[in-house]
């Protein structure tokens, strides 16, 4: 049920296309952070940032 404090907002269009494009490079480089964070020119803690904020890994993972 939505709304009742425990589901997540949906994402905006724009987080949409960054977690597709995210995805993708993570898919390119066999899930290596290092290497898509080289790709992309972001530092590796930006990276993980996204992953968390976007929710492509679970909250407490490292």
């Amino acid at each position: 049920m939505a709304g009742n404090g425990t589901d997540p907002l949906p994402f905006s269009a724009e987080e949409r296309r960054e977690r597709e494009s995210l995805g993708a490079t993570l898919a390119a480089h066999h899930s290596n952070r290092t290497l898509a964070a080289r790709h992309l020119v972001i530092d590796r803690a930006t990276i993980w940032r996204k992953l968390h904020r976007l929710r492509l890994i679970p909250e407490g993972s490292r």
